[in-house]
């Protein structure tokens, strides 16, 4: 277990996930069949770096990737690659390469859920491993969202905040969140003006140059 101490605390999740997700005889495939081909995925993390730079300036999102890739490769490097290696029979580092294990935290990113911390446990430790909740994780999100997951010690529910009518999709919400960061993380941004939550960051290093002139 110690082995598998990192700075984002997904490790052992991934590890898991890379393993089900080629295992032939998962009894999670068809958990997984319910998803888009991995290779598909819309997150910033996989556009051209010329791209990403050109089009989002300003933004945050490239900072914000450079640091996830960066993360990416260290965690698998130091941490995912030695432990598959003394694990030969379950890891195949030719199968379970750092592409796919990419692909796999943007997975994560996505579609996986965090358990919010007690308020007696805040200061103490950082956030929760992420989990993967299956059916739970096939709702979107909006703002202006009508249903929303709790947690209790017995299970976890989702339940609607409003009346949903018959044939009205069901909108789950992933928090309080700006059009950059839900392009960072998930892939997709709310139309304007539909994101309630949306904000505009701006460096201190931008205000103090603006101060000085």
């Amino acid at each position: 277990q110690e082995s598998l101490q990192s700075q984002s605390g997904w490790v052992p999740l991934l590890l898991a996930l890379l393993h089900e997700y080629t295992a032939s005889t998962s009894s999670w495939q068809p958990y997984f069949s319910l998803w888009q081909d991995f290779r598909s995925l819309d997150h910033p993390m996989f556009w051209p770096e010329e791209e990403r730079t050109r089009l989002l300036q300003g933004t945050g999102i490239p900072e914000a990737v450079d640091k996830d890739l960066a993360n990416i490769h260290l965690e698998y490097s130091s941490i995912v690659l030695p432990f598959m290696k003394s694990h030969p029979d379950i890891f195949d580092p030719k199968l379970h390469t750092l592409e796919l294990y990419k692909q796999l935290v943007a997975f994560v990113m996505a579609y996986s859920f965090q358990e919010p911390l007690a308020e007696e446990d805040e200061d103490e430790k950082g956030p929760n491993p992420p989990m993967m909740v299956p059916v739970a994780d096939i709702l979107n999100h909006v703002a202006n969202h009508n249903a929303n997951l709790e947690y209790s010690p017995q299970c976890l529910r989702m339940v609607t905040t409003q009346p949903v009518s018959k044939g009205q999709e069901i909108f789950n919400t992933y928090g309080q969140m700006a059009n950059w960061q839900l392009l960072h993380m998930y892939g997709f941004a709310e139309p304007y003006p539909g994101n309630t939550d949306d904000t505009a960051d701006i460096q201190m290093v931008t205000v103090r140059q603006a101060a000085l002139r």
